[in-house]
Parts: structure tokens; C-alpha cells; sequence
């Protein structure tokens, strides 16, 4: 069928340039993030590249529903506006006659979708946490960069290293303020330094002709108790443990699907939940932008835009609500995944009853009530002047 062929081949073009835009938007506030984190110390500034191709790949579930749903409504939402749907439907063709067009289109869509939420976000995220963690049980020194200050793993230390010889374990200057218990802070200052182990394998720092200044942190108190004494060499411990605590805080999105599937924990139940339900809630949304599509001659163009995107937004606020409800034991399972994505899909065919039968949708109430007050955007009010 011509209509048939011409919608889908419009809607697979369209969707490579869709794709393509919010999968730009994902990378660029991906690479905002992981640059801000590793100038702040708190990832390795040599990962930066793994870590935003592994964050972008965990984001793909959302941009590949996106991608489904926008396609359709900015496809339709153009037929509309030019009045190609209405040369369509003067042909013979029904509204519901558009869903075997875009349930062939969204199909992979679907898939690719359940793909991304059950295997390949989770992979991407327990690579990430991976990555995090071996940066993150480093020792201070390690972590440390030259000419910047860098806090330890603990936040009980901070640290600021002129020069740093990983080489030969050598340390330039070093400097560092630490707090210790009722508020007593710790200032070391040294010309040199080195990295030692003892019998056990810990890691020791090594200071050589130095200053160490004690004093209480307390404003009132601070001349009470000053200590400063100069030292020709001064060993401290490195903060070696500083562990995110092991597979029990992970998170939970890096979880394998497999391993929720064999849990009975309620927030592993809660992410699974969530799991099965963004690919469903994907394919809902996308039978749910046909009707939302429809633009009249007298509708401002961004009226449906602003209604679809509201309901795209509460969707999966709803879904996270639902697997926070799930995680909290005050929802079962079976009751926490497929309810919203048969919800929408009910308000898509409410939507579509509503057309067929030549009712105003919501958007178009709000416009034209809008335009009765005189109130326009985008657009001249239709009321008339008065010459005076």
C-alpha cells in the first residue's frame, strides 16, 4: 500500500536524525559531568573517554524511547500541518488505520529498548562502578596530581604535591592539612618526600625537613593549643582503604538482570520491575504520539509538543515511583511493571476515539480559549482592533 510504505520510509529517516540529535545532547552533558568530576579529583583523568562512551551506552534505554516517539510525533505532526493526512483521509485511509504503519516502524525500536534495559545499560553501569571503585582504592598519593589540590578518599585529608615521580616513588614538596578528632586539624609541610611500605605491605609517606602545625579548628579556641615543631624526617599512612564498600553498595542499575531474576529482595524486585516496564511503557508511548500529533490550522504548533512532552515526563516520573513503591514493600511486583504501560496505551485509544468522533483535544481547548482572551504566542490574536 502506497500510504503504508511512504509513512514508514519517512518515519526510518527521520528517526536517524532524531536519534542522532539526542544522542549529541546525551554526550555533550555526559562529557559536562565526567570533566568536572576528574578536574575535581574524583575520577581518573585518564578514563574520561571510557567513562562517557560507558555512561552514554547506560542512557541509551531513555534515547531510544525518545527516539521512537518523537519520530512519530514530528512526522505526523508535519502531515498535519501541510495537510497530507487530510489528502490521506479523504483516500479512504482511518486514523486507526495508522497503527499497522508505526507498529511495523517501533517494533525494533521496542527491542533495542528491552535490550538496553536488561543487558546493556546494567553491563555499562557495572563497568563504570568498576572503573569508580579501583580509582577510588587507590592510595592519596596515587590519586594526587601535581600542582593541584586533591582530597583524599576519607575527606579527612587533603593533599598538594609540587612535583609527583611515579617512577621513582620521589615527591616533590608536599603539603597537607588533615582533621583529627575534637577538632584538631593537622598542617604538614615538607621540602621532599617519598612513598614507603612497611613489613605488611601498608603505604607509608615519608617527609623529610618539615613543620608540623597542631591547632583546634574553633574560632574562639584557636590560640589554645598551638603546636608547631620542625622535623628532618616524618612518616604519615596513606589512606589506603577507601573502598565504596564492595558489591552490597553497588548500585543497584549495575545489577545483572539475571541476578534480579533470583533475588526476592524488594529493591532488587523494584529494578527489575523497572526494567520490564521501560521497554512496554516505549512501545505505549509510541502509539500514545498519533493521536498527540494532531496540529489544527487554528492550534499553535507548540501546544501538542508542550502536551506530549508533559506526558512523556510524567510517564517515566510514574515509573520511578512505581519502582521506589515496589523497593518499599508498599507495591507487589506483579502489580508494579505493565498497570502505566496499560494506562497509556487506554489513553491513547481514548485520544484516538476522541478524533474519529471530530472532538477537540485538550491542547486545542486550552488554544483556542487562549486565543478568546486574546492571548496568542506565536501568533497574532484573531480579535480585531479597535482603529482608536
Amino acid at each position: 500500500m502506497i500510504f503504508h510504505s511512504a509513512l514508514v520510509r519517512e518515519l526510518r529517516a527521520t528517526a536517524w536524525a532524531t536519534f542522532a540529535t539526542l544522542l549529541t545532547i546525551v554526550l555533550s552533558t555526559t562529557l559536562i559531568r565526567i570533566l568536572d568530576q576528574a578536574s575535581t579529583g574524583r575520577s581518573d583523568p585518564t578514563l574520561v573517554v571510557p567513562l562517557i562512551a560507558l555512561s552514554s551506552v547506560s542512557s541509551l534505554t531513555l534515547v531510544v524511547s525518545l527516539t521512537a516517539f518523537l519520530t512519530i510525533l514530528i512526522v505526523l505532526g508535519r502531515w498535519w500541518r501541510e495537510s497530507e493526512m487530510v489528502v490521506w483521509l479523504s483516500s479512504g485511509v482511518s486514523l486507526w488505520g495508522l497503527a499497522r504503519p508505526v507498529a511495523q516502524f517501533v517494533w525494533p525500536f521496542v527491542l533495542m529498548s528491552a535490550f538496553c534495559a536488561l543487558v546493556l545499560s546494567p553491563w555499562a553501569r557495572g563497568q563504570m562502578d568498576d572503573v569508580t571503585e579501583s580509582f577510588q582504592n587507590r592510595s592519596d598519593v596515587q590519586r594526587v596530581s601535581p600542582g593541584q589540590f586533591r582530597e583524599s578518599a576519607s575527606g579527612q585529608r587533603v593533599f598538594f604535591v609540587e612535583m609527583l615521580d611515579e617512577s621513582s616513588v620521589k615527591l616533590g614538596k608536599v603539603f597537607s592539612v588533615s582533621n583529627g578528632q575534637e577538632n584538631r586539624t593537622t598542617v604538614l609541610n615538607g621540602r621532599s618526600g617519598e612513598i614507603i611500605a612497611d613489613d605488611q605491605g601498608r603505604s607509608w609517606i615519608r617527609v623529610s625537613d618539615g613543620t608540623r602545625t597542631d591547632f583546634t579548628a574553633q574560632p574562639d579556641r584557636f590560640h589554645q593549643g598551638l603546636q608547631t615543631m620542625r622535623f628532618e624526617s616524618y612518616e604519615v599512612r596513606s589512606d589506603l582503604q577507601a573502598s565504596i564498600g564492595g558489591p552490597d553498595n553497588r548500585g543497584l542499575r549495575s545489577v545483572s538482570t539475571v541476578t534480579l531474576l533470583a533475588s526476592p529482595l524488594p529493591h532488587h524486585e523494584g529494578e527489575l520491575a523497572f526494567r520490564l516496564g521501560a521497554p512496554l511503557l516505549a512501545l505505549a508511548l509510541a502509539f500514545l504520539a498519533i493521536p498527540l500529533a494532531y496540529v489544527g490550522q487554528r492550534t499553535a504548533r507548540w501546544y501538542p509538543l508542550l502536551f506530549a512532552l508533559l506526558i512523556v515526563v510524567l510517564s517515566n516520573n510514574l515509573l520511578s515511583v512505581t519502582k521506589a513503591w515496589i523497593s518499599s514493600e508498599q507495591l507487589a511486583f506483579w502489580w508494579g511493571w505493565w498497570p502505566l504501560p496499560l494506562s497509556v496505551m487506554l489513553f491513547h485509544v481514548l485520544l484516538m476515539w476522541m478524533r474519529a468522533r471530530v472532538r477537540r483535544m485538550p491542547w486545542e481547548i486550552l488554544s483556542y480559549s487562549l486565543h478568546a482572551r486574546g492571548i496568542g504566542f506565536g501568533r497574532r490574536s484573531s480579535r480585531a482592533k479597535d482603529p482608536d
